[in-house]
C-alpha cells in the first residue's frame, strides 16, 4: 500500500480510529484511577496499622528568675536574681557564678528552682564576675560582706533565711553576726571559719591563673573541676569547666583564690545566735569534712547533717542532692524562734 493509498484507507476508517483513540484515552485515564485510588488505599490502611501519635505530657513550667542590678558602697555594679514566691532566701556567693548560665543547666539550677518552689531565691554575681562588673580590681572579705550588703538592701529584705556555700558560708557568718535581727534561719554548706588544712593544691595554681583562667585550655579548668564536682555527669562538668572559664578574668580568679587565706569567722561564728543547719559531704575534697564539723561545733547550737558524697557542690550528685534539698527544707520549714 502506498501513501495515496493509506491515506484514502485512513479517512474511510476515521469514525473507527476515533473510537479506539478514545477507548486507549478512558482505559489510560482508568488505569491511572486505579493506581492513585490503590495508593490512597494503601496510605489509609498504613496510616490506621501505626498508632496515633500522641503529644508528650507538659511538663511543670519553669520557674523563671528576674534579674536586676544594684550598686554597692562603693560603687560596684551587681548582678542579682530573684525566682519563686515565699519567704525569702539568700544564697551568699561561693565560687565563681553566672546567674545566667546557670539559670540554662539543668543540674545548676535545680537546686534553686526547687527552692524557688516554695521559696523567693535571691541569688547574685559578686563583684568581678558573671553579669556584674568585671573590672573592680582586688577582692576581699570585707568586698564580699558589701556584695551581700547591696543585695540585700537592694531587694528590699527586712527578714530572711540565708544559704553560705563554700567560703559564702563565711560571708553569710559575718553578715549574720553583724545583722542578728535579719537573719531569720542559717544554712551552711560545704564551708569553712579559716583554713586551718594543708590548701597546697590551690596555693600551686596561684601563679598560674592570670596566664591560664578563662583561656581556651580546659585541661587547667578542669583540674579545679576534679576537686569541686569528681562525681558528676560529663555534661555537668563539660557545664562547669565553661562555667569557671566565663565567669571572671585570670586576674579575678587569682584575687579570689588570694583571698580565701584571709577569712576567718570564728569569734563571729561563736556569738551567732540564729538557728543554723551545716550541711557538708564526707569525702569533700575542696573543704575537709574537719572544717565543716569545727564550723558546727563552734556556732552555738549548730546541727550538723553529713551527706556519703564527694562532691563540693552537692547538687551536682544526683544520687544526693534530693537528701540535701529535703534536709534544707525541712529546716526552713521549723518554726522560727520567738
Amino acid at each position: 500500500m502506498n501513501i495515496t493509498d493509506l491515506a484514502a484507507w485512513i479517512e474511510s476508517h476515521e469514525s473507527l480510529l476515533s473510537g479506539f483513540a478514545a477507548a486507549i484515552a478512558i482505559l489510560g485515564v482508568a488505569a491511572a484511577a486505579v493506581r492513585l485510588g490503590w495508593r490512597s488505599v494503601a496510605r489509609r490502611r498504613k496510616a490506621r496499622a501505626q498508632p496515633a501519635a500522641v503529644a508528650p505530657p507538659a511538663g511543670p513550667t519553669p520557674i523563671r528568675q528576674d534579674v536586676r542590678y544594684c550598686r554597692t558602697s562603693d560603687g560596684v555594679r551587681l548582678a542579682y536574681s530573684r525566682a519563686g514566691t515565699g519567704e525569702p532566701l539568700v544564697r551568699a556567693l561561693g565560687w565563681f557564678t553566672n546567674l545566667e548560665m546557670e539559670w540554662q543547666h539543668d543540674s545548676a539550677r535545680w537546686f534553686w528552682e526547687r527552692l524557688a518552689e516554695k521559696h523567693c531565691v535571691i541569688r547574685y554575681d559578686g563583684r568581678g564576675m558573671g553579669l556584674s562588673d568585671r573590672e573592680v580590681g582586688r577582692v576581699s572579705p570585707a568586698t564580699r560582706l558589701a556584695d551581700l550588703e547591696a543585695v540585700v538592701d537592694a531587694a528590699g529584705l527586712e527578714r530572711f533565711d540565708m544559704i553560705g556555700l563554700s567560703e559564702g558560708g563565711a560571708t553569710a557568718v559575718a553578715y549574720a553576726a553583724r545583722h542578728p535581727e535579719r537573719v531569720r534561719r542559717l544554712v551552711l554548706c560545704g564551708t569553712y571559719l579559716k583554713i586551718d588544712w594543708d590548701a597546697a593544691h590551690f596555693r600551686a595554681l596561684i601563679p598560674l591563673m592570670p596566664e591560664h583562667w578563662g583561656k581556651d585550655n580546659k585541661s587547667f579548668h578542669q583540674l579545679f573541676t576534679a576537686l569541686f564536682i569528681p562525681h558528676a555527669a560529663p555534661d555537668d562538668i563539660q557545664f562547669f569547666n565553661e562555667l569557671q572559664r566565663s565567669a571572671c578574668s585570670g586576674e579575678m580568679a587569682r584575687s579570689v583564690l588570694i583571698s580565701l587565706a584571709s577569712i576567718d569567722q570564728r569569734e563571729d561564728a561563736a556569738r551567732l545566735r540564729a538557728p543554723t543547719l551545716v550541711i557538708h559531704g564526707k569525702g569533700d575534697l575542696v573543704i575537709p569534712l574537719s572544717a565543716g564539723k569545727l564550723v558546727a561545733a563552734t556556732i552555738p547550737g549548730a546541727r550538723l547533717e553529713l551527706i556519703d558524697a564527694s562532691n563540693h557542690l552537692l547538687w551536682y550528685d544526683k544520687g544526693v542532692r534530693q537528701d540535701v534539698l529535703d534536709a534544707v527544707e525541712s529546716f526552713l520549714a521549723e518554726p522560727a524562734a520567738v
